[in-house]
């Protein structure tokens, strides 16, 4: 096992052992990029209570359609299958509609041909047979993602201020009562002052 240091860091070039540089990096950019969706989903949240959006993907043939849809402060992904339309081009399309509870705008369909799946705290799994199409819906409430999306990037403003604490490393948050000049986890002399 080759072991040397990158910027006063330990790196172990062996198979199945992590390199804390790389990690860290991953970390921080999968932390910047839950941090903008939360936020994201966040203002999508509150324009959803004013104006429906969404936005379908047709497939070029238009046997399937997947979409995204937010209205009312849910989220919708959806899939359709079914027979091809005829003068309907594949594509990206983007609309917006005035706000409707996704259960308001399955009340027609929900019958024998149509039902839930489940529906518990807002989760919803919708299933509907409308003629030879197949409609798959999932509906989550924006609350739900904003608390999902917010969790990496307060866990780790939780343990930046916890490792900040005086008397601790600062690059790896380790007790420095014992040895003040210089941390023994991570090699890291103590800051001066």
């Amino acid at each position: 096992m080759l072991t040397t240091e990158i910027r006063g860091t330990p790196f172990r070039a062996s198979w199945g052992v992590e390199c804390r540089p790389v990690r860290r990096r991953l970390l921080n950019l999968l932390t910047a990029l839950s941090l903008v969706l939360c936020v994201a989903v966040a203002v999508l949240w509150v324009v959803s209570m004013f104006r429906g959006l969404a936005v379908e993907y047709w497939a070029p043939a238009a046997i399937r359609i997947w979409g995204v849809s937010c209205s009312r402060g849910e989220i919708g992904l959806s899939r359709s299958t079914g027979a091809p339309e005829s003068g309907v081009a594949g594509g990206l399309r983007f609309y917006t509609q005035r706000p409707v509870s996704p259960i308001d705008s399955l009340r027609p369909l929900i019958g024998p041909i149509a039902g839930f799946q489940f529906n518990v705290l807002g989760v919803a799994k919708f299933q509907a047979r409308p003629g030879t199409t197949i409609l798959d819906l999932f509906y989550f409430p924006c609350w739900l993602a904003v608390a999902l999306t917010a969790v990496l990037p307060v866990r780790r403003h939780l343990l930046a201020r916890r490792r900040d604490r005086v008397g601790h490393c600062v690059q790896c948050g380790y007790d420095l009562r014992a040895t003040p000049e210089r941390c023994p986890e991570c090699g890291e002399k103590a800051k001066a002052g």
